[in-house]
């Protein structure tokens, strides 16, 4: 559902994220934490592999990361989970509703048709070889690049200095 989701999507730790919880972030496209926050894939230590949560968590933190993680089963507090990618901003308890109603104003901003593709090309693109990526990427981009509403966002752009987030085309 997150990948589907036409905005994008902010998820917010305040305490503990194990496992499921853990995915949930990974699965979002801003997470913020508290700086009390702590991360962690215990799953092995009940003596099953993470499975169904590999591929959400590895695009986000990669797989050696993601399977250290998971064979240590430790917690890691949140600045550790931000040098890992799990966490894109760390905030103190007293403000973190304030970073949270940035993130949202930030994220609004962002085009909904850009958001599904980004999304799907992000999941296409990894699972090819980088010199196939990079020229299904340029050819991606060529496309968006011809596409009349773009093309008009970025000329109102350039000739008025109008924003899209701010009224423009």
């Amino acid at each position: 559902a997150i990948h589907r989701a036409r905005r994008p999507t902010l998820g917010i730790a305040r305490c503990r994220a194990v496992g499921g919880g853990v995915v949930l972030l990974a699965g979002c496209d801003f997470v913020l934490a508290e700086a009390t926050a702590t991360f962690g894939l215990p799953a092995m230590v009940w003596g099953f592999v993470p499975a169904a949560i590999w591929p959400l968590v590895t695009a986000r933190i990669g797989a050696g990361r993601a399977r250290t993680w998971a064979m240590t089963a430790f917690a890691r507090g949140a600045i550790e989970a931000q040098a890992a990618g799990l966490v894109d901003e760390i905030a103190p308890p007293d403000r973190l509703a304030t970073a949270a109603a940035r993130a949202v104003r930030h994220l609004a901003r962002i085009d909904r048709d850009a958001i599904a593709l980004l999304r799907s090309w992000s999941l296409e693109s990894a699972a090819l070889p980088v010199a196939e990526a990079i020229a299904r990427g340029a050819a991606l981009s060529a496309r968006q690049l011809a596409d009349d509403r773009v093309k008009a966002r970025l000329e109102s752009f350039f000739v008025d200095g109008a924003l899209p987030w701010e009224g423009g085309t």
